[in-house]
């Protein structure tokens, strides 16, 4: 019956909602089978509900018969699921110590990186106590070394997250140092960057208690990160995330890259197949002077894509917008921020804000 779908259900249902004697013959029979059960499709479901329901010496007598199997099951798509369970019970039940036994510090490592065994690591994390949750967090990413190889996992970066938010005091102030010293490695990571964002929106305020080592970490950078696929989302969450000073600070050095003018930058990023989302973040946080010198930078080139590619001078690149991409971005800056458009010709608008609308009709209308 428990590796039927329907008939699972029934029992499922039977065990939580039924008398103790029900409750009691249902566990009895699915413990003569228990190791079949916890990977079988529907049978692992049955197995989760009987870890719940289960008197202390039969659990006993389950997490015995299971414990010499957990690295199997945890890397299993259906024994997982169990796994998880015995370590949500056995926090519960008191046997934290004896599942440390049966997990050494080798297999949380490895589970830690492996796409069912992460939600066993996430799980413990979640349930140990502080004292024991402790040494998971120092073994998983207790230095810049180990969160790094965490961070840059597909399923390490998600366990790395948690370890963010579960950690507190010394421990979380090791973990986030350990983070910083890789900052600019993880951010152009496909998954590091995440771990970056996390820690950026991390925090019950608004900046972050992160944002501004964050920043300070990037410094120097930031305009070829505002290049990248990934580091480009990072800087997106700065510029929401800071504070003014720490905005200011990056618009500044999108403005000023090395070896670069305002103008030249600008032109660069404006158009840029990531750097523009950076650029229009900073475009709508930007405060004076900052905005008017945005603004004076791009408004000849949006003037330019909105009239179409004859008349924008810019060399072609991969990474450049296509024209027609670059003059729909134009004609969105242009009715977003109004100032874009001073000197166009008004002949010429005509013809091309289309769907977008005459950002100079927009402004007679209000006037009158």
């Amino acid at each position: 019956m428990a590796r039927d779908k329907f008939r699972s259900r029934d029992l499922q249902r039977s065990l939580t909602k039924g008398s103790p004697e029900v409750t009691e013959y249902i566990c009895d029979k699915a413990e003569a089978c228990f190791m079949e059960l916890v990977m079988d499709q529907y049978g692992n479901y049955l197995t989760q509900k009987v870890l719940e329901a289960c008197p202390p010496p039969q659990f006993e007598r389950l997490f015995c018969v299971l414990k010499g199997r957990l690295q199997d099951l945890a890397l299993d798509v259906h024994g997982t699921r169990a796994v998880q369970k015995i370590v949500e019970q056995a926090a519960a039940r008191g046997k934290v110590p004896e599942l440390l036994d049966a997990l050494p510090a080798g297999l949380i490592e490895r589970l830690a990186r492996n796409v069912t065994g992460f939600h066993v690591v996430v799980k413990l994390i979640e349930c140990f106590p502080a004292q024991e949750v402790e040494s998971v967090l120092n073994l998983l990413c207790g230095s810049a070394e180990k969160a790094l190889a965490l961070g840059q996992d597909q399923w390490g970066c998600c366990v790395l997250k948690k370890c963010v938010d579960r950690s507190e005091g010394a421990t979380k102030l090791r973990i986030v140092d350990a983070i910083l010293a890789n900052v600019v490695l993880l951010v152009q990571d496909p998954f590091g960057n995440y771990v970056v964002q996390h820690l950026i929106l991390a925090g019950a305020g608004k900046p972050g208690p992160h944002v501004a080592r964050v920043v300070d970490s990037l410094r120097g950078q930031v305009f070829e990160l505002a290049l990248q696929k990934f580091s480009s989302n990072v800087l997106e969450k700065c510029l929401v995330n800071a504070e003014a000073k720490d905005r200011n600070r990056i618009i500044n050095e999108i403005l000023n890259p090395p070896l670069c003018l305002p103008s030249q930058a600008v032109r660069k990023l404006l158009f840029h197949q990531y750097g523009n989302y950076v650029f229009q973040q900073a475009l709508e946080v930007a405060k004076e002077p900052q905005y008017s010198l945005l603004v004076e930078h791009a408004k000849p080139l949006v003037q330019d894509a909105i009239r179409g590619p004859e008349a924008d001078g810019a060399e072609r690149s991969v990474d450049r917008l296509a024209a027609e991409h670059a003059r729909r971005l134009g004609m969105k800056l242009v009715k977003k921020y109004p100032e874009l458009s001073e000197g166009l010709d008004f002949d010429t608008s005509h013809s091309v804000w289309g769907a977008y609308g005459d950002p100079y009709a927009a402004a007679a209308a209000g006037a009158g």
